[in-house]
């Protein structure tokens, strides 16, 4: 079994124990998501387990089946899949977002080989993002995922071209950290605060605060 398939079912085990343990007045809390999605937790547990109008002991037994079925589709699945990093890339945005509305949120650097199997998918859109985040602007940029991925694309006129000569404007991040940039869970400034990101370059700083995932 891929790393990152251990990893992704370890974050399904961390949604199970979350919504095991939920008291009545959990199921209301607001997720802090940003954008189309779950609104508050139980609209994650029904989205999670799709599950309609049932009752909380209905959801927790569901979500135990929609891991087993996430195991089977999962089976044979390697690093660079679309499909394993699709799931890895869902399942850490919905266990932060999850955790985060109880008020502890995970810690996606547990879950690292989900969070770099995520970012491999996130990266094949990487000319798109730094595109929307600059505009018309030529461009260079080297993103650099720690433990992970390194790459550089340069945008002319708002077209990607070949990377020519050395590249000024850089970023560095953490796994985790880029998802939930990318996604507007969290800020530059406090990723940068927390040792997850630092970066330099004005095209650096425009990635940083502009690009995101969700209007790629």
């Amino acid at each position: 079994m891929e790393d990152a398939t251990r990893a992704l079912l370890g974050l399904w085990d961390v949604a199970d124990a979350n919504v095991r343990a939920l008291a009545p007045g959990d199921w209301a809390r607001t997720l802090p998501g940003a954008g189309p999605g779950p609104a508050d937790v139980a609209e994650l547990a029904v989205h999670l387990t799709g599950v309609h109008y049932a009752g909380p002991d209905t959801l927790r037994a569901a979500l135990g089946a929609a891991r087993h079925r996430a195991v089977a589709q999962l089976a044979d699945r390697v690093a660079g899949d679309p499909v394993l990093g699709a799931q890895c890339l869902d399942m850490c945005l919905h266990v932060h977002d999850l955790t985060a509305a109880l008020g502890a949120p995970a810690d996606l650097r547990d879950h690292e080989p989900a969070a770099r199997e995520a970012c491999r998918l996130v990266l094949r859109v990487l000319p798109r993002l730094l595109v929307a985040a600059v505009g018309a602007d030529d461009a260079t940029l080297r993103l650099a995922v720690r433990a992970g991925d390194d790459r550089a694309v340069h945008v002319s006129h708002g077209h990607v071209v070949p990377a020519d000569g050395d590249t000024v404007d850089a970023v560095e991040i953490d796994p985790g950290g880029l998802l939930l940039l990318l996604t507007g869970r969290l800020d530059a400034e406090s990723l940068r605060a927390a040792g997850a990101l630092d970066w330099s370059g004005p095209a650096a700083d425009a990635f940083v605060h502009r690009a995101r995932l969700l209007a790629a």
